[in-house]
């Protein structure tokens, strides 16, 4: 999906509605944001707008999701998860394992 919005004028609230949609960053929400729009033609886009719309361009959305979790919580706390012992560690482990081939793909 492509939108053009080229000789629009857009401020910098409404570049950040466009970021918000495509990758929410509120609690257990970046599996609802937009994964489908791929490219927004217009100057004045910003550099993290399009690293999402790159996001996008995977065919496989939930790796999409993974990266953009990934984006806004790269200090990502195990704290939460210790009341569990290591019974999560290997399912920890292997989804951040998946999560790095993910990166691997965009950098080919």
């Amino acid at each position: 999906l492509r939108l053009n919005l080229s000789g629009n004028s857009i401020n910098e609230e409404c570049w950040q509605t466009f970021s918000q949609q495509l990758c929410n960053t509120e609690k257990n929400k970046a599996r609802l944001s937009n994964h489908t729009l791929r490219s927004i033609q217009h100057p004045g886009i910003s550099e993290e707008l399009l690293l999402f719309l790159k996001f996008n361009q995977d065919t496989n959305k939930k790796r999409v999701v993974v990266k953009k979790i990934l984006y806004h919580n790269g200090h990502f706390s195990m704290v939460h998860f210790f009341s569990w012992g290591l019974r999560l560690m290997p399912n920890a482990v292997n989804w951040f394992d998946k999560a790095q081939t993910y990166f691997k793909r965009d950098e080919a």
